[in-house]
């Protein structure tokens, strides 16, 4: 996870989360290193970001906010803040879009 928020200072998240998830048996400093580059990723600090845990923070505060709100399972829904636990078929969570559009309940934005 900290090495997709690093990737992502430069714009590279998803690109970064997608070569993860393909690579998850191999996530070592080496491989990490190597998979930056392929997607990519100039920045030389990228290595020492990872070793120094500088985007660790970030991945607590996810792990606590989803504590928080109640996921004991992934993947976990959310629609505008709400947990979405019915069944995910298109006019479900076309109907939960929609509620949600219309409470006109905005959310905060991280910082």
């Amino acid at each position: 996870a900290e090495a997709a928020i690093a990737a992502g200072q430069e714009g590279k998240f998803w690109e970064m989360h997608n070569i993860l998830l393909k690579h998850q048996r191999t996530l070592g400093t080496i491989s990490l290193k190597g998979y930056a580059r392929e997607v990519g990723v100039t920045a030389k600090s990228f290595l020492d970001d990872l070793m120094n845990s500088k985007y660790g923070w970030y991945v607590r505060d996810d792990q606590m906010q989803a504590v928080d709100a109640g996921v004991t399972e992934v993947p976990a829904l959310f629609i505008n803040g709400t947990r979405f636990t019915a069944k995910p078929t298109i006019q479900n969570l076309s109907d939960a879009i929609n509620q949600a559009l219309k409470s006109g309940k905005k959310l905060q934005q991280r910082a």
